[in-house]
Parts: C-alpha cells; sequence; structure tokens
C-alpha cells in the first residue's frame, strides 16, 4: 500500500461528519518528501510500514501539501516498479515519474517535472500500460466547468474564482508510447453520474480516480471519491461500469 504522504497522521483524529477545512498553504521551500509502504505477506497481515525518500527529488518542488506526492505506481514484469509522483511546481500542478528495481526501493526521479503543462489544474494521478504497452493516466481535472473549455484554463497564477472547484469536467486523460513523454491532458469525463434507471446524478466534485481491470487487462469500472451536489461535507466513493467498444458494439446489436 502506498499511501500519500509519510503515512503517519501529525494531528489529531477528526469526526468525519464534520466540516473540514483543508490548508493549502505552500510548504516551505526545499521541503523533504518522505513516503510510507506497507507490505505483509497476505491481506491478512501482519503489515509492516518502510518509510523512503526518493533519490533526485527537486528541491523546488515544494508540494502544497508537505509530503503529499500522490503517487501512482504501476508495477511491471520484470519486478520494477514505475510511479508517476505529483510535484507541486506550481499549485495543484506538475508530475515526474519515478522508477526502482523493485517496491522495496531505491526510488530514483527519471523526469522532469512539466508532464502536465499547468497550474491550477490536476491531482490524483491513476497510471497503467495497456495490453500493447501505450501508457495512460487518468487524474482529477480541476477547475474546468461544463462548457467550450476556456483557452486560459491551466494558466492562472492564482486560485481560480469558482471555489470550491466547479461541476463540470472532473476527469482527463493522457497518453504516452514510452511512459516518459505524454501527450496533452484531454477531457475525460464529468461530474454526472447516468443511472441505470435513466436518472442523471450531478455531483458537486469526484476526485481520486482509480480502474478496476478485467482479466485481459481491459478497464472495466471506474471508481472516485465524490461530495454529492447539494454542498454536504460527506464524502463517499462511486463506481461506475465503462462502456467499453465491445460493450458498445454488443448493446448496438441488441
Amino acid at each position: 500500500i502506498f499511501t500519500l504522504g509519510p503515512g503517519f497522521g501529525q494531528k489529531p483524529q477528526v469526526d468525519c461528519d464534520s466540516p473540514l477545512a483543508a490548508d493549502h498553504s505552500p510548504a516551505p521551500d526545499g521541503v523533504g518528501v518522505n513516503f510510507t509502504l506497507h507490505s505483509a505477506p497476505s491481506p491478512h497481515g501482519p503489515w509492516v510500514s518502510t518509510t523512503l525518500s526518493p533519490i533526485g527529488w527537486n528541491a523546488s518542488w515544494t508540494l502544497q501539501n508537505p509530503g503529499n506526492w500522490n503517487p501512482a505506481p504501476v508495477f511491471l514484469g520484470d519486478g520494477s516498479i514505475r510511479v508517476m509522483a505529483h510535484t507541486d511546481w506550481g499549485p495543484w500542478a506538475g508530475e515526474t515519474i519515478l522508477e526502482a528495481p523493485s517496491w522495496k526501493g531505491p526510488y530514483t526521479v527519471r523526469g522532469g517535472d512539466e508532464i502536465d503543462h499547468c497550474d491550477y489544474c490536476e491531482e490524483d494521478p491513476f497510471m497503467w500500460q495497456d495490453r500493447r504497452g501505450n501508457w495512460h493516466v487518468l487524474y482529477h481535472r480541476m477547475y474546468d466547468p461544463y462548457g467550450p473549455l476556456d483557452p486560459a484554463w491551466g494558466q492562472a497564477r492564482q486560485r481560480p474564482a469558482g471555489s470550491p472547484v466547479p461541476k463540470g469536467w472532473a476527469g482527463g486523460h493522457a497518453f504516452s508510447r514510452d511512459g516518459f513523454v505524454w501527450s496533452s491532458w484531454a477531457r475525460c469525463y464529468n461530474t454526472s453520474v447516468a443511472l441505470t434507471n435513466g436518472t442523471i446524478i450531478e455531483h458537486q466534485r469526484r476526485e481520486r480516480p482509480k480502474l478496476l481491470f478485467d482479466g485481459e487487462g481491459r478497464p472495466t469500472h471506474l471508481f472516485n471519491g465524490a461530495f454529492d451536489a447539494n454542498g454536504s461535507p460527506v464524502t463517499f466513493t462511486i463506481v461506475a461500469p465503462i462502456k467499453t467498444g465491445r460493450s458498445a458494439r454488443a448493446q448496438g446489436s441488441r
């Protein structure tokens, strides 16, 4: 299990039913990044925590939430691992690639921090490699409401109006042949979810994408953390089936 940051809470546990105020103030320059892995011989444990520090982490990647490197690990066939990690060279911006010979490390930075080329635009990457060997990433796309894309999207140097993040395009996608040089980050899914009875449910926020794959490596379901649309601070997980090319053709033939 990869944690977002050091893996050890530094504040008292809070009541999940009470409103929370997030602190997004900048971290001190040169803050170090440590992350914690939890490992066990089986899901039942016993679990052991190990804290590691990436090699080659740029001191300018200060992280708006200290230690919150938002990792997206992918295990490769030879036992090595590749991780996309959040750098925050700008607010809610920046991703880099790290590699390690095994999950135990050491983790070394293998790229710069210009993968996404934007500010106030993204977080929560989920990276995977498809059956053809191509690389993909989903991410929480931010401050991109419904309608035509604002030409200035991703170029803000201060927090955009409309906070909290407006309803609209909450998911983005990028792809790569080698996992180092990436495409532009395009709209992928929004904050609305269609139910089987035809009802459309609109969410205030839809974050932290994760995918479930079938035995052949095809994505079948999308998981997100979400806020409901009435402004409640209560969060929950939603799961939506993915209409693949195969399933879409099957439905069209019925």
